[in-house]
This record gives C-alpha cells, structure tokens and sequence, in this order.
C-alpha cells in the first residue's frame, strides 16, 4: 500500500502525491486520474509545456480542442487552453517541490 506524500493540493484544480515507498506519482486533474513512475515525470511535464507551447496564440482558451492521446486506443482527454494552462502550472508546483525535497534530503 503506498504512503503518499503531498507535492501539490488545491481542492479546485486537483493534487499531486508522490509515495514514498514506491515513488509512483498520482496526478487528479478535474476528473483525471493519472499515475506514473517519478522517473516519468519531467518526460510528461515537458510533453504537456510542449503541447501548450504550440497553442495558437489567438485561440479561445476556454475552448475545449486540445486532444491528448491516451494508451488505450480510442480515448482521449479533451481540455481548453485554460485547463492546460492550469494543469501545467499544477505539474510545475508540484515539480518545484519535489526537486526541494530531493536538495533538502542530501542535507539530512
């Protein structure tokens, strides 16, 4: 059974965990669940900055027409620039802390 660690929670927009024992990840986003292993995170964050990085700059951000694949065939997540800009900065948080909790592990 995994021991979570919060990394970022905000009832609004969702959380990030990290085990402690295993180093999975969950990432809640609206009613997104995702887990991956720790060493898959900067992968996933920098493929969602990407995504976000080629928006049309023009676009309407609270229209949902960003597509993101998923592994299983024929599903797919549907969010509006805004929500990805949300998701994105919750991933960056969440990134922060974790790479402060690595530092301040070298100290103890």
């Amino acid at each position: 059974m995994c021991a979570f660690e919060p990394l970022f929670h905000d009832a609004d927009l969702g959380y990030v965990l990290r085990c402690r024992d295993c180093s999975h990840l969950q990432i809640a986003f609206g009613n997104v669940v995702l887990t991956l292993q720790e060493i898959d995170f900067p992968s996933f964050a920098g493929w969602l900055r990407e995504i976000e990085a080629g928006q049309p700059v023009n676009e309407d951000i609270l229209l949902k027409n960003i597509l993101l694949p998923s592994p299983c065939e024929g599903l797919r997540l549907m969010f509006s620039l805004a929500e990805l800009r949300k998701l994105n900065r919750m991933i960056d948080l969440a990134d922060t802390e974790m790479q402060s909790r690595s530092i301040l592990r070298l100290f103890q």
